[in-house]
């Protein structure tokens, strides 16, 4: 039993950790996004690396936030 109490709060621990980094990456990917994103046409090869990229970390970031707030609940058998 304690072995699966551990786990239990493993699950948890990750969950929160899912958010944590949800967030950090949408932000990240969205201020670098608005600050780039309306001049894509005049950047450079690089630049438009960059913007692809941070469109990718946008996208990581609301995957993880969908992780976190998924229905799938942790269910406790003994």
């Amino acid at each position: 039993m304690r072995l699966y109490s551990l786990y239990i709060s493993a699950l948890k621990i990750m969950k929160r950790l899912y958010l944590i980094l949800g967030i950090l990456f949408s932000l990240i990917g969205l201020i670098n996004l608005i600050r780039f994103a309306f001049d894509y046409s005049i950047l450079s090869d690089y630049g438009k690396g960059f913007i692809w990229g941070n469109s990718i970390l946008l996208v990581f970031g609301i995957g993880f936030m969908v992780l976190f707030f998924s229905k799938r609940t942790l269910k406790e058998e003994y």
